[in-house]
């Protein structure tokens, strides 16, 4: 069963000081009144904060700090962040050259930190390509390392990518860090299910269906490496839907123009059947110079003639067919609109083509493909009228993206029912599946409120965009009209008069003192 956070929050009056994220984008205005605690020169457990590396990092924000004439970071988390303490157990268990060791740890202002070591020389992605006689003398084994001491204590990185290893004094070898997506197995466990989040086109194909396995990681390192290589981006140009597309259904391309040898490792990294794929033991024959086998297929073929969707396109099972229906959407309801899809379909199982004739009655086309590429591919993303999601996170931040405004598109995914379809098949938590049911019947009679819900509950981001400005809690806003109490009434009639504001007092915990305004005169 796919795990998936709660989104949504306990209500709470709005005197309590609510514990969200400082970051916030200002500008030249005036700073906001009591941001955070923690500034230049906070001395945390003899180390003094004395200089910002990155302020908002996502999770945390990341300052320079000193002690005893040495550098270190000094990673503080947001204040509803916090690393899963299990991970951190694992880690400390782990003493190797390649894998960052957290130093001191704790609470500082109701924020959690943790002291790293610094490396003065950055992370390797900012000095790609790199050579291929380091990549293969420093860069490989010293990585292959880092995730053995990982996985044998049951942690999976899940986001291995150039920005998060960092080279050692001299560049003498290579450190892995930033372990905040990271899961762990269990004893016995070889796998687990959790949310898909990733950086995209790093993530391997199970990853889209929210397996999370060691072998993920060797492909992440694959994708890594490539990147280094070349010095470019794999997935330069490409919409997340097509990256999507290319990690689950087609080969990875490799320039002719690395070395053999080096091509051969990207190769075995990234086959797409988590099972075949290299992994540690593969790594070390190819460093003493082993053969090693790669036990990569093309896609299958049948005996079938292949579907033609779309003109140069031969698609061969059901998987690679209903990703493309998901990519060509129009022409994809003309297909299954037009019997085409049921007739392919009868050479493979009847009760699919059974489905897909109940589909054809759908009403709503969109819908009816959209349960259709579900019947035929269960393990496919989020996919709707031609985009692709990696888990309901990046659907969220598509829709954060341009609030206040409305997405037509995204709302309808919605108010047609597919998603509630959707979190259902993929058997997400009922208390997810319950609010996203409360929410399409919302739609009915509000749609605003029902799609500015809809972000927050599926992005968990805490941030209103007001005038211009980024605010994250209540504390913000309240800095932004003392900051503005000039035009107050201005502010105050516009905030009144916005349902997305309401929607985010309302993501905050506010609901009680929202109802207990209701109740004014004159509200």
């Amino acid at each position: 069963m796919l795990e998936t956070r709660t989104m949504s929050r306990p209500t709470a009056t709005m005197e309590r000081v609510n514990p969200a994220r400082p970051t916030v984008t200002m500008g030249e205005q005036e700073p906001l009144v009591s941001r955070t605690h923690v500034s230049l020169g906070t001395v945390i457990k003899g180390y003094v904060l004395t200089g910002v590396i990155a302020e908002n990092t996502g999770e945390a924000s990341l300052f320079l700090c000193e002690k005893g004439g040495a550098n270190y970071v000094a990673k503080i988390y947001h204040r509803d962040k916090k690393p899963k303490p299990e991970i951190l157990v694992a880690l400390k268990a782990i003493a190797s050259p390649y894998v960052i060791s957290v130093i001191e740890d704790g609470e500082i202002e109701g924020r959690y930190f943790e002291i790293l070591l610094y490396y003065q020389d950055g992370d390797v992605a900012k000095s790609a390509p790199l050579s291929a006689d380091y990549l293969l003398t420093t860069f490989v084994p010293n990585v292959a390392e880092a995730l053995f001491a990982l996985h044998n204590k049951g942690i999976v990185h899940r986001d291995i990518k150039p920005t998060n290893i960092f080279f050692g004094r001299g560049k003498n070898h290579v450190v892995l860090g930033d372990f905040g997506i990271s899961s762990l197995l269990t004893s016995g466990m070889t796998v687990r299910l959790t949310s898909a989040s990733r950086t995209i086109g790093y993530g391997a194909p199970e990853a889209t269906q929210g397996f999370v396995s060691s072998e993920s990681d060797y492909y992440s390192l694959g994708i890594t490496l490539l990147y280094l290589a070349t010095g470019a981006d794999p997935f330069a140009g490409m919409t997340d839907t097509q990256i999507l597309m290319q990690t689950l259904n087609y080969k990875l391309e490799i320039p002719q123009s690395l070395p053999p040898r080096l091509a051969n490792l990207i190769r075995g990294l990234t086959v797409k059947e988590r099972t075949d794929r290299w992994g540690y033991d593969e790594i070390r024959k190819w460093l003493n110079n082993e053969s090693v086998e790669i036990r990569e297929s093309d896609r299958q073929r049948s005996d079938l003639k292949p579907y033609i969707l779309v003109e140069g396109q031969e698609l061969f099972g059901l998987e690679e067919l209903s990703l493309s229906l998901a990519e060509h959407w129009q022409e994809g309801i003309k297909h299954l609109y037009r019997g085409f899809v049921k007739e392919y379909l009868k050479h493979f199982r009847q009760d699919l083509a059974s489905k897909a004739v109940d589909l054809e009655e759908e009403r709503d086309q969109d819908l009816g493909l959209f349960k259709l590429i579900y019947t035929m591919n269960p393990n496919a993303p989020l996919c709707w009228r031609g985009e692709m999601f990696v888990d309901l996170e990046s659907f969220g931040a598509a829709i954060k993206k341009i609030l206040p405004t409305k997405n037509a598109s995204y709302f309808e995914l919605l108010r047609c029912g597919a998603l509630q379809y959707f979190v259902k098949t993929k058997k997400y938590r009922q208390e997810l599946v319950d609010e996203v049911k409360s929410l399409e019947a919302l739609a009915i009679a509000d749609g605003d409120t029902a799609y500015y819900r809809l972000g927050y509950l599926m992005s968990g981001s805490d941030e209103f965009s007001f005038n211009g400005v980024v605010l994250t809690s209540v504390d913000d806003l309240a800095g932004y009209i003392h900051a503005h109490r000039t035009n107050i009434v201005e502010i105050s009639e516009k905030l009144l008069n916005s349902k997305y504001f309401f929607a985010w007092l309302e993501h905050l915990g506010f609901q009680d003192t929202i109802d207990n305004w209701k109740r004014l005169p004159n509200f």
